[in-house]
């Protein structure tokens, strides 16, 4: 039956599960399941929070040299020094906005353990520059909303 009083919404009202065409990717254009970003997110979290970083915002839009990015976290560490993370999972790639601000390394993570999690993590490997909050919305609320300027760390996280 479908959904009679209008619970689950949707285009497909007699569906049982997902419509699977949200899971494939006929024609090529890169439809893909957050599933594997998100196990990525959950490792940094715990990595971040072990190495005694913490969580000021998540999901970031800022301007970093020219370029707007998104960043997973920004987080402060003991000494009350922001740092930027971007975090990747198995074959995750930088936009090309992250790739062109060049503040993210693909080949030097701050992570030292990049199966499990659970590993050290070394901001020495970052990168430090500077950002301006670009974004109106409650993530950048913490950081003193739009137009506000700090200097970090941006750091490159990988999962495998």
């Amino acid at each position: 039956t479908p959904d009679p009083i209008g619970l689950l919404g949707g285009l497909n009202l007699y569906q049982y599960a997902p419509t699977p065409l949200t899971w494939i990717d006929p024609w090529g254009w890169a439809c893909k399941s957050a599933v594997s970003g998100n196990k990525g997110r959950t490792k940094a979290l715990n990595d971040l929070k072990r190495n005694k970083f913490k969580i000021v915002a998540e999901e970031v839009t800022m301007k970093v040299n020219g370029k707007r990015i998104r960043a997973d976290f920004v987080a402060r560490d003991q000494h009350g020094k922001l740092h930027v993370f971007e975090v990747k999972h198995g074959t995750g790639k930088l936009t090309p906005n992250q790739t062109d601000s060049k503040v993210f390394d693909m080949t030097k993570p701050a992570n030292t353990t990049q199966h499990l999690g659970g590993g050290t993590i070394k901001p020495s490997a970052g990168t430090k520059g500077s950002f301006k909050v670009d974004t109106k919305g409650k993530p950048g609320v913490p950081l003193g909303g739009k137009g506000a300027h700090h200097n970090a760390t941006f750091n490159l996280l990988i999962y495998k």
